[in-house]
This record gives structure tokens, sequence and C-alpha cells, in this order.
């Protein structure tokens, strides 16, 4: 059916979109990407710097140490070189997370080439599809918090681990060498992420449904040394290992069973939810769905040896998936079910929907390839119930058992069901980009707001550090200055003093303090909007300073800007100014005990130029 479809013209249409998926994210990454380090960067690696700092060296056990639930050997390797090369330029680690989202997707077209079809007609209509659907989840904004968060290194290496082992399979090596790479690569995954430890049991699970344990069970030694290598990783990662004290009970689950489920099928679907609780369940619960229809179809299909070697990646692929969901949902569900849609979750739940999507192209291309001979059979069994007319006005019919009918139409809709999946994940991936794309404008406006708190870390001490770079403040301090006398961040991307440079052009507009009102205890909120002139967009961040005894403008806090003004936007007929709007608390103890004038800043952070905004506001 597909191959009917599928001309040429529409063949190189398929090649496109499969190439237009990763192109475009490579785009985005590149336009929404700032160069800062972000919360736990602050502790991994940024605490090794301040050892490498104060002692002089690092030892293994640093390198170990356990961070939330993981131990991040691997990535800290990574982290170290990165920074030293590249003065700790985070950009490089979102590339390095975009080069290995290419690694997966090749491993998947590897395994896809050796399983999806045994027709040579259709098979690169087939492969095309698939490439082009697995693309579009493998490089989904959806990940947005995983794109641009060098520190999500971490998420990508178990499943890039867990792609390679199951490519190693598949291949053509010798077996010894198969153990000895998958063994390494579960070695790898279990010491960069929690959830890598679910590859010690799930490479294995592949080999048997490749029916490859038979031919391990005549090297006992590559048996012991699988055994011994898990055994001394299990033992390495949990010695000394301690539960999160901030993170909920993992019997939580257990008392609230409807919130678990819920958490467990909005994990599932969470890729192509667009943040939406219900969307995200309802497709969770369609994974689920198909997944049970199609463990039924296999089981009794599962005699077939051929059936199995080209089912088991794809069924590894879908554990996974499905154990992930289960891990997260003990371990998190106390935060709130709608914790279940966090992107960084996504890059565990997309390889589900892309297992599935190869069992049911497995699925289909076995109905297809029997239905020639079925249709023979058909035929043989029909002839004995042609019935005649006796007075041969008419035409010989053949009479359809109503079993084969049923049986007809299971073949029907299965060789169809593909098609069918491939315009629902486009038509669902397509109604929320707009939703993932606009995640990641805000997420590049809160990495610019952190940036610009980075900048002034020597004067601003509130919640411009705590809240957008690291808490607590002591550690974040101490980690800053270890980067800062290693060289690893360069002095001159810091401010050298407090008073702001006035480096406005002309008469420009560049936005107004609208308000300034006082809240709770000592605190006051000034808010208004901010804009640059060249090119035209809304500000990176606003500097508030106050004048000293000498008269200069001093910044004391900075705020962020993120908020809508459509008034704005509309006022300046430029969408570009759509997200003009900025708000920050402070308290009055930070200013000087006396009567002082506040002023606004429209802050430039890769010029570090500020400009000063319309309106004063005097504090007595």
């Amino acid at each position: 059916m597909i191959m009917k479809l599928l001309g040429n013209k529409p063949r190189v249409l398929l090649l496109i979109c499969a190439i237009a998926s990763p192109i475009f994210l490579a785009f985005l990454i590149a336009r929404f990407a700032v160069n800062v380090p972000f919360l736990d960067e602050w502790f991994t690696p940024a605490s090794i710097f301040s050892k490498i700092h104060d002692s002089g060296q690092i030892s293994f056990s640093d390198l170990i140490e356990q961070h939330n639930e993981s131990r991040l050997f691997f990535p800290k390797l990574i982290f170290l070189l990165s920074a030293y090369l590249t003065h700790w330029d985070t950009r490089h680690e979102m590339a390095i997370i975009f080069l290995m989202a290419c690694l997966i997707a090749t491993n998947l077209l590897y395994i896809a080439a050796k399983t999806i079809t045994v027709e040579k007609t259709s098979k690169q209509a087939r492969l095309l599809l698939f490439m082009a659907l697995s693309n579009m989840l493998i490089f989904s904004p959806a990940q947005y918090e995983n794109w641009l968060w060098g520190i999500q290194i971490v998420v990508f290496i178990p499943i890039l681990c867990l792609t390679t082992g199951i490519s190693v399979w598949y291949s053509n090596i010798r077996d010894v060498w198969k153990v000895v790479f998958v063994v390494s690569l579960s070695t790898v995954s279990t010491f960069s992420y929690a959830n890598g430890l679910l590859c010690w049991f799930l490479l294995p699970l592949t080999a048997i449904f490749l029916g490859k344990w038979n031919i391990l069970k005549r090297h006992v030694k590559l048996i012991v040394f699988w055994g011994v290598a898990c055994i001394s990783n299990l033992t390495l990662y949990f010695w000394n290992y301690v539960k999160p004290t901030n993170h909920p009970s993992f019997f939580e689950s257990l008392f609230h069973p409807l919130k678990a489920l819920n958490y467990f099928f909005a994990f599932l679907g969470s890729s192509l939810g667009g943040g939406s609780l219900i969307l995200s369940s309802m497709v969770g619960f369609a994974v689920m769905l198909i997944a049970g229809i199609l463990g039924v179809v296999f089981s009794i299909r599962w005699g077939s040896k051929g059936l199995r070697y080209r089912a088991a990646g794809w069924i590894t692929l879908l554990v996974y998936s499905l154990a992930s969901a289960v891990i997260t949902t003990s371990g998190r569900m106390g935060f709130g079910v709608e914790q279940a849609m966090e992107s960084r979750y996504t890059t565990f739940s997309l390889y589900g929907i892309i297992g599935l999507m190869g069992l049911v192209m497995i699925l289909s291309d076995e109905i297809s390839w029997h239905s020639d001979m079925d249709s023979a059979i058909v035929v043989s069994q029909s002839t004995s119930i042609i019935i005649f007319s006796s007075n041969n006005k008419e035409q010989n019919r053949i009479v359809v058992p109503p079993s084969w009918s049923y049986e007809f139409a299971f073949k029907r809709i299965t060789r169809d069901l593909p098609l069918f999946l491939a315009i629902l994940l486009i038509v669902l991936n397509i109604s929320v980009q707009n939703t993932y794309i606009n995640a990641m404008d805000m997420k590049h406006r809160e990495r610019l707001y952190a940036k610009a708190c980075l900048i002034h870390a020597d004067f601003v001490e509130d919640n411009c550090m705590t809240q957008s770079l690291a808490n607590p403040l002591n550690i974040f301090k101490r980690n800053l200055t270890a980067t800062r006398a290693l060289g690893i961040l360069k002095q001159e991307d810091f401010a050298q003093n407090a008073q702001v440079v006035n480096a406005a052009s002309g008469f420009y507009d560049y936005g107004w303090i609208d308000s300034m009102k006082p809240t709770s205890g000592d605190n006051l909120v000034a808010s208004g909007w901010a804009m640059l002139e060249n090119p035209e967009r809304s500000a990176d961040a606003v500097l508030l300073s106050y004048q000293d005894d000498q008269g200069e403008n001093r910044v004391f806090t900075v705020a962020p800007v993120k908020f809508d003004r459509p008034d704005v936007s509309n006022v300046k007929q430029n969408s570009a100014y759509t997200r003009s709007g900025w708000a920050v608390q402070f308290s009055r103890k930070s200013l000087p005990s006396r009567k002082v004038e506040i002023k606004a800043w429209a802050y430039d952070v890769k010029t570090k130029n500020s400009y000063p905004l319309n309106g004063v506001h005097t504090l007595n």
C-alpha cells in the first residue's frame, strides 16, 4: 500500500522532510542559545573547578561523586575538556548534544535498514517514511530545555549508548567483540545518568530476541565477563548512595494510584502534548493501547524467528521508554502530575513512540509479504463454494467465508496503519510546534537575564543570582571565583565596576519605568518595558541604578525582560517588541538609607551597552 502511494516525487519530499527536521532545529538552537552556565552547571562541573583551584588536582571520587540520583563520571570528563578548550562556552556543549542526536538518528536508520522491510521494491519508500517520522521526533523542539542547556548532555548519553548497542547486535562483527562493545556502552551509560542502568537489562533482552543466547551459551567466559561487569558497575554505583533529601518518596505512587497513572500517561505523551496535561495523557494512553494490541499480535506470531529478529530492537526502545516512565513516576510523582510534562523528560518518552512506529511497520510488512500467498489460498478455498443459478441468468459469484472476511479486514487495516499513524503524528507535531518554539524563546530570555546577572555578579547579590544562576549564593560565589582564577571564565567578560555606561544614541525611545510600588515589608516592585535599537528587539535585561555620593549611577539589581506587552508592539507596529515587558522585586535595604533616585537602563548582553529608559522614581 505504501509503495503504491509513494512514487518518486513523494520520495523526494520525504527525503527533504527527513533532512529538514535537523536543519530547522540547528537554526533554532543557533537562534536561542546563550553562552551562560545555568543553575546545576554551577555545581557540576563548577564544583570540580573549585577543587582544582583549591588543591591543584581532582580525584576519582570527585568525578564519581553523586549528583542527585546520578553519577556523572563520563559527562564530567566532557564538561572539563569543553570548559578548558572553550573558556566554558556552553554553546559548544549544546553542539555536542545536537551531534549526539544526529548519531542516534543514524543508529535508528541503520536498525531500520536491517529490520523494517524484507521487500526490496518497497524498502526505499519505507525507510524514507521512517526516517522522516523519526527525525521529526528526535529533533523536535519539544526537548527545548535539553537543547538549550549544556548539562543535558547527560540525558542523551544513555539513549545513544542503547541505540549503538542495538546496532552492534545487528552488525556482522564477531560475537566476542559484540559483547565487549555492549558491556563498554552499558558502563558509559551507567555512569552518565541514572536511567542508564537500564542498558544492563535491555541489551541482553535484545540479544535473546535476536537468537544470540544459544551462541553465547557456547562461550561461557563471555557470560561470566558480562555478569562480573554488571555486578561491578552496580556495586560501584550504589556504594555510599544517598537518596536526595528534597525528593519525594518512591512509595508516593502507591498511595495515589490514579495520580500515578495520570503521571505515567502524561510522561509517555509529553513529546506530542504541547504542554497540555489532557492531550499528553491522551497521547500516552494511545501509546499504551497500541503497545498492548501489538503485544497480543506479536505474541501470537512469536514462533517466527525472522519476526523476532526484526522486532527485537524496536521492542527494546519501547521497553526503555516504558521503564523510564515507571521509574520517573515512582521517583517524581510527589512533585505533582504536571511535572510529568517537563521538557527534559521527552528525551526518554519519544523513543517509545519511535519503537511503536518500527513495530507497526514490521507488522504491516509481514502482512504485505504474505498477501499473495493468502490470496492464492482464498481462491482455492472459494472454488469449492461457487454457486450456479438454475436458470443461468445470474453470473457465478463467490461466497466469502465470514472468518476470512475478518482476517481480510485485519490485514487491510494493518497494511494501512503505518500511513494512518504517520498522518496522525505529523498533524499532532505541527499543531504543537508553535508552543514549543515559544517555550524556546522564553528559555532564551531566561538565559539572557542570567547572562546579565553573571556579568554583574560582583555588584549584585539578590534574586538575580539565586533564581537564575545558583543557590545557595556562597557556593556560587566560591565556584565563580575558582573559574575566574583558573582562567576558565575570562575576566573581561564581567563588568569592571558597578557604574552604568550610558551608550545612548540620539533620541531613540528605549522604553519606560511605568511604576514602582511597595509590596510586603521593605520590598518594592518596579516594572515597565524596554527595547533596543539595532537590531530592533526587546532588551536583553534591564539594569536598575541609583546615584551614589559622587553622582554616578550604580547598578543594584537586574530585571528580566520576558513579559508580554502587546500594547508596545501595537504602537511600534513591530512584533519583535511583543515580549518587551520587565518587572523586578528588590529590597529597600539594598539602597542607601537616604533619598535616592532610581533609573532604569535597557541592557545589551552582547555589547554590554546600557541605554536609558524614560522615567525617574524617587525613594525617600
